[in-house]
């Protein structure tokens, strides 16, 4: 058999070849790596480099080869390796340019080749399926010849963390719905309750059937009420609302538990015979009244029921009273109308408004002497069921499971009713809950009240709650607050020190606030900070370092004298600091009196200080004057155009600015508009944290937005995935966001990601109009069938607090007010110098006269040619009017209508607004911002270059 070596003796006297390698770009088959050049675990690591799909590695005695499954146009001086081309056996010429695939494939295909070859020089090397040029002479092997190579066995793994691919192909998964649903009496009690009769069924359901044909239609106004509803119409309509809501049966019951660990109660003394039989006259009597006699013998037969102890009949008859107007189950669905607009409430059937005092007294009684006689024969579901369902006795019902150690029954019922949500947490965690417990503590913020009531009888989960309670409001970006919380956990210490470290990073403020805790807490603080103390203690020479160096000393000033306890350090910081916070107080740079100003003073405890320092003589403290309460309108005019567009702004603290820029990315800029980060995430919506510390930065994907997560101390970006949303906040508390999508509203949790939803509203009435989002409301604006629902949520327990029918006309935009309320601004009038626009807010007419301003006229314009766009504002409106020249923007006071501010943006850029905690922020996709201050009435703007 003919060798390698034979093969390079046989050819080697022959002429050398005249171009030794290819040049430029060729149609790369594969790639030689030559043993004498690299040694094995540089050619391996260069094959691993170049290496595609479908590629086949052979190890020969002088080299390595690296073959492509097809060839690819390539410039050869940039390959790790020697190029190989195809070579053709009716080769004519080769030239050493640029050769396309088209001419290498016209003829029958030859060896691969690291040179092109001439057809004299070809014929050496027949029958050879590689071709190398060394020395100017063709060499040849064959590819039986070389060693299959395994380089999978190279790649070390170990060190990567593997993560499933995105099937791209799947329909995207919805957010997971809650499970913080909880379970009527009824359903937690299963089949140790019978069923409501049908008697009584058909009694509420000819109540409600009465109430549709005797009231009239009520119709809701602007304010809540309802008119044109008669006593009786309204009386039938309570009644016939407890047709709806009734928990259905279910097995998941539990058994009696006989005796049930209570001490036996004596029996109560019956009433008089007398009374009883005065007592069912005035019933019946009363009930004729009311719903007829046949309503009136219905009632009379339940009660006889009770009185002759028949209670499983009983039960099943029976009414409840003393409803409160809170839940017979969490409705995370669509809220139904009801009387206290309380949200999560099924107000279920119910007969205690309009029964006169001494019916419904008697039925109490009635009900709890029977609760009482099941509680002394051991009956604790039929108890039960009597004090949560029939009498309403809500927390009372949940002492009473508590006492006989039922507590997974309680916590159900908790979730039920709605009950405050401490309550419900120490229940889930005495149910051995925690997952459950840990939603609703999160979502309510009530982990201190929980950790309160659990510590001193349950002190091992107090310690575990505890640290979840820190592990949460670091998600939130709360750093000082998570480590306040785990500190007085010794094994959590450590923890509570790193949290305090992420803080002493950030910002001048937040940094200063650690300060003064690392003084409280930890000896080393003068050690290991004393320069920052010397720093802030000494002014700035630039006006900007300055005003920020005042506000870090300020933040700090703050919580020195709030600070728990006197340490040395937390002294020495107050006597090092004490002269510059004075200064500041002399150039009107903080608002500190005299008395604080002692105070530190006394804190520090230095008598030579003390003795240094002249009697206080401070100029008046300067009044900060609010934009709103300006009597005449203040002119201000845009920036000059940048190059870079501006999706989105944000402020944040130490006049810092978060801004979205599209696909490239989002930065964090200072007052002057110099970038200070940048975080390599698209954007173009921003929703910051109530801290500022925490934000999401929002990118639309056709029918998906994509969401990351920004930590704004760390400076850190997490990829939370995408999900769709129709509409969503502009802020959230760091980690509860809302969200409208699919007919729903969700309050998803982004502290991980955007699958855990810990509240929701489904099944919306009809599409969403608009909608508000702000730190004590949030207003939502559907259309119905029956017209246009305006619904308002208290935060941050998410109650509804109203639920209206509002006229509007489907017409025209529509606003949502901060507090309240909608309008439709519209133009009402318009001449050379002045255009009016006018809207209804609290059953008022209002109207904002606009002027032109700088000699300008609206003279040259028709009314077609004007643009009216509003927004609201805390406590106003901002007008812009677009005309083909510029927009002016006009901010003016909600009573009265008065303009406080005007704002002149040039024309060929697309202006945008948003307030956010006081700022009122203009933008544009020309790199323009202007920021006002509303309540200091001061003004940023730079242009992002």
């Amino acid at each position: 058999m003919r060798t390698d070596a034979d093969a390079i003796d046989a050819v080697a006297n022959d002429d050398a070849v005249r171009l030794p390698l290819w040049r430029g770009v060729q149609p790369v088959a594969a790639l030689w790596f030559d043993a004498a050049r690299f040694d094995e675990i540089a050619r391996v690591a260069r094959m691993l480099g170049a290496w595609r799909s479908g590629a086949q590695a052979l190890r020969f005695a002088d080299g390595d080869l690296l073959r492509f499954p097809q060839a690819t146009l390539a410039d050869c001086a940039t390959l790790p390796g020697l190029a190989l081309c195809a070579l053709r056996h009716d080769s004519g010429k080769h030239d050493s340019g640029r050769h396309d695939s088209g001419r290498h494939d016209a003829g029958a295909q030859g060896p691969l080749g690291s040179a092109p070859l001439a057809a004299d020089e070809l014929q050496r090397v027949r029958g050879f399926d590689l071709v190398l040029v060394r020395g100017a002479r063709p060499c040849g092997l064959r590819l039986a010849d070389g060693v299959p190579l395994d380089l999978s066995v190279w790649v070390e793994i170990g060190d990567f963390t593997l993560h499933d691919t995105f099937d791209c192909s799947a329909t995207l998964a919805p957010p997971a719905l809650p499970v913080l649903r909880g379970k009527g009496v009824r359903e937690v009690l299963g089949d140790r309750i019978p069923p409501p009769s049908e008697e009584r069924e058909e009694f509420l359901k000819r109540i409600l059937a009465d109430a549709r044909t005797r009231q009239r239609t009520p119709i809701a106004t602007a304010d809540g009420r309802r008119t044109g509803e008669d006593l009786f119409g309204r009386v039938l309509r309570w009644l016939g609302s407890g047709a709806h809501g009734m928990p259905g049966k279910s097995a998941s019951g539990h058994g009696v538990a006989a005796g049930g660990g209570v001490q036996a109660r004596r029996a109560p003394t019956p009433p008089s015979a007398l009374r009883d039989a005065l007592t069912r006259l005035a019933i019946a009597t009363r009930a004729s009244r009311l719903i007829g006699w046949r309503q009136g013998a219905y009632l009379r037969r339940m009660m006889k029921r009770f009185e002759d102890g028949d209670l499983g009949e009983a039960l099943r008859h029976a009414l409840p009273i003393d409803a409160t107007g809170a839940s017979l189950g969490q409705a995370f669905g669509t809220p139904g109308r009801r009387g206290d607009l309380r949200l999560g409430t099924d107000t279920g059937p119910s007969v205690n408004v309009h029964l006169d005092e001494m019916v419904r007294a008697h039925l109490r009684e009635m009900y709890r002497r029977s609760f009482e006689r099941l509680d002394r024969e051991g009956r604790i579901d039929e108890a039960v069921f009597v004090l949560g369902e029939l009498l309403n006795a809500r927390q009372e019902c949940l002492d009473y499971l508590e006492r006989h150690d039922r507590h997974a029954q309680a916590a159900e019922l908790s979730m039920a009713w709605d009950m405050p949500a401490a309550t419900t947490v120490r229940l889930l965690l005495l149910a051995g809950d925690w997952t459950r417990a840990v939603q609703i503590a999160r979502r309510d913020g009530v982990f201190a009240s929980a950790v309160s009531a659990m510590e001193q009888q349950h002190p091992e989960q107090a310690r575990k709650l505890r640290l979840l309670w820190g592990e949460s409001l670091a998600d939130r970006g709360e750093w000082l607050a998570a480590m306040d919380a785990v500190w007085p956990l010794p094994e959590a210490r450590a923890l509570a020190i790193e949290w305090l470290r992420i803080a002493e990073e950030a910002g001048e403020t937040l940094s200063a606030r650690a300060l003064v805790r690392r003084a409280e807490r930890l000896p080393d603080t003068l050690e290991r900070h004393g320069d920052r103390i010397r720093a802030l203690a000494r002014p700035g020479d630039d006006p900007a370092d300055t005003e920020a160096a005042a506000e870090a000393r300020s933040a700090l000033a703050e919580a020195l004298l709030t600070a728990p306890q006197r340490t040395p350090a937390i002294a020495a910081i107050a006597n090092a600091l004490l002269p510059a916070i004075a200064g500041d107080r002399a150039a009107g740079r903080n608002l500190l009196g005299k008395s604080r100003l002692n105070k530190l003073l006394s804190f520090g405890g230095d008598p030579y200080l003390k003795a240094d320092l002249p009697a206080w003589s401070l100029p008046p403290a300067s009044q900060r004057t609010s934009l709103w309460e300006r009597r005449s309108a203040r002119a201000f005019a845009a920036p000059s155009a940048g190059l870079m567009a501006i999706h989105d702004v944000v402020p944040l603290p130490e006049r810092r600015y978060l801004i979205a820029l599209g696909e490239a990315g989002v930065a964090v800029v200072d007052a002057r508009g110099r970038v200070q980060q940048r975080y390599a995430t698209p954007a173009e919506k921003l929703v910051i944290a109530d801290n500022g510390l925490v934000a999401l930065a929002v990118a639309r994907r056709e029918t998906l937005s994509r969401v990351s997560r920004l930590d704004l101390v760390r400076r850190t970006v997490a990829d939370l995935g995408s999900l769709r949303a129709d509409a969503h906040a502009s802020n959230f508390d760091g980690a509860a966001w809302s969200v409208v999508a699919d007919n729903r509203i969700l309050v998803i949790d982004t502290a991980k990601s955007l699958r855990e939803v810990i509240w929701h509203v489904g099944d919306l009435p009809g599409p969403l109009v608009a909608a508000r989002h702000d730190a004590q409301y949030e207003l939502y604006l559907m259309r119905t069938p029956l017209g246009f629902e305006h619904w308002t949520y208290h935060l941050p327990a998410r109650r509804l607090a109203s639920r209206e029918i509002v006229k509007l006309d489907p017409q025209r935009p529509c606003l949502l007010l901060p507090f309240g309320g909608v309008c439709q601004p519209m133009l009402e009038s318009l001449s050379e110098t002045h255009l009016h626009v006018s809207f209804d807010t609290q059953s008022r007419r209002r109207e904002i006269e606009i002027a032109a301003g700088d000699g300008r006229s609206f003279g040259h314009v028709s009314a077609e040619q004007i643009g009216i766009g509003c927004h609201a504002a805390r406590q106003g409106l901002v007008v812009a009017v677009s005309t083909p020249d510029r927009t002016h923007f006009a901010v003016s006071r909600m009573a009265g209508g008065d303009t406080v501010a005007t704002v002149d943006w040039p024309a060929g850029a697309t202006p945008q607004f948003r307030e956010s905690d006081g700022h009122l922020v203009f933008f544009d996709d020309a790199g323009r911002m202007l920021d006002i201050h509303a309540d200091r009435e001061t003004v940023t703007a730079f242009s992002l270059c």
